[in-house]
């Protein structure tokens, strides 16, 4: 229950804090969490990018003698984060 609703609904002292306090407590967990999620993001883009991967080629056939053949490096691709929805917070 958000501590707004316990408020309208006339709900004693204790439930009243007791959800602003978890609001409260959700909201910091979450700045954390948002803190740490940047200071990734920015230690990867310090770090440059991806370093490239071999593409690895396929295994010649028996008594067939393979073309030489150029290593071909990608780099590799991460994919990107899903957003996460902004919390509401209103004591």
């Amino acid at each position: 229950m958000h501590a707004e609703e316990a408020y309208r609904q006339k709900q004693n002292r204790a439930a009243v804090e007791a959800a602003a306090k978890e609001a409260t407590q959700t909201a910091e967990e979450a700045r954390v969490m948002s803190v740490k999620q940047k200071a990734e993001e920015e230690a990867q883009a310090d770090a440059g990018p991806a370093k490239p991967r071999p593409v690895p080629t396929p295994k010649p056939k028996a008594g067939v003698v393979p073309k030489p053949s150029r290593l071909v490096l990608r780099p590799r691709k991460l994919a990107p984060r899903p957003n996460k929805p902004k919390l509401k917070l209103s004591v």
